[in-house]
């Protein structure tokens, strides 16, 4: 009990960094005594604070927090868009997009709005989202700020599929290219292939357009398969990128090179950085099952796709 009093200064620091951290601990341990200091940082300059702010708020609900969340509605983007409308829709029952309806909404319903029956709006799986059309691997490209992360190690080079007549690598290449395709101009993006070592497209992400968007796609159409698997390094460059929000990391194998190769320990870590950075991580196993990529995936929020 004394530790979770101590956290709960953290989310009331001053530090945006200390707040964000606090909150996450709190949503971590079911603690919902912060809601006052989750709700200041609805306004927050910094995005993740923004994005702890609102996932605290999804889980732990009040009135006070609706008309907050509505002030947002036409100024976030991208993933935290989202993440906005359907921390919404658990206070409200309802789904709508733009400001301007929210506040009729609201016009018309907030004398004697009730918070509906929490176990009937999380029971409804999300029905739409902000964002376009593209995908990988099924899952949306919500974010307007991704790094994609491709596995290229000798595994890669196994068959995949009923027909087995495209190898695990070939598939990855088809998929990241639809979705680089897919992506629109105002769109930002990167993508870091890894194998024993780490090796990005570009120093951080980059509008998808022009020549940037060309490159990406001539650069995926020639990579192939070298090395070992260096999945840590690779995650641990993604997040040393100030703008990504959201990776989609795709492996076929289990960690066998880089800082950290251990599961546990790795899981560990990634963990602990996003106390800070509030990156949502989607992950694509190929030909095996990862009890690695479930656990990222669920503990940042993330979906998880296994690709036989």
């Amino acid at each position: 009990a004394s530790w979770r009093d101590e956290v709960l200064t953290f989310a009331q620091s001053s530090d945006a960094t200390v707040r964000t951290a606090g909150l996450t601990m709190l949503l971590q341990c079911g603690d919902g005594r912060a809601m006052a200091a989750a709700m200041a940082d609805l306004d927050s300059k910094s995005w993740e604070a923004r994005a702890a702010a609102i996932r605290y708020l999804t889980r732990f609900r009040t009135l006070d927090a609706i008309p907050l969340l509505m002030a947002r509605a036409d100024k976030e983007t991208g993933r935290l868009a989202d993440e906005l409308n359907e921390c919404l829709f658990v206070h409200t029952g309802t789904r709508v997009w733009k400001r301007s309806e929210w506040e009729a909404w609201w016009q018309r319903n907030r004398a004697g709005h009730q918070l509906p029956p929490e176990a009937a709006v999380r029971a409804v799986a999300k029905t739409g989202t902000s964002g376009g059309t593209a995908a990988y691997f099924g899952i949306p490209l919500v974010s307007t700020h991704v790094a994609f992360l491709i596995d290229v190690s000798g595994s890669m080079s196994a068959n995949i599929g009923t027909d087995k007549k495209r190898t695990r690598l070939d598939e990855a290449k088809r998929q990241l290219r639809s979705a680089i395709e897919k992506l629109d101009a105002e769109r930002e993006f990167n993508v870091i292939v890894y194998e024993s070592g780490v090796h990005p497209y570009w120093d951080g992400i980059r509008k998808a357009k022009g020549k940037d968007k060309e490159d990406a796609l001539e650069r995926t159409a020639k990579l192939a398969i070298r090395g070992g698997t260096n999945i840590f390094d690779a995650l641990e460059r993604a997040f040393a990128d100030p703008a990504v929000d959201t990776i989609y990391l795709l492996t076929d194998g289990q960690p066998s090179a880089g800082k950290i190769t251990d599961i546990q320990e790795l899981a560990d870590e990634v963990r602990r950085w996003n106390y800070r950075r509030q990156i949502v991580i989607h992950c694509i196993a190929l030909g095996e099952d990862s009890a690695l990529l479930k656990r990222l995936s669920k503990e940042s929020g993330g979906s998880y796709v296994f690709v036989r």
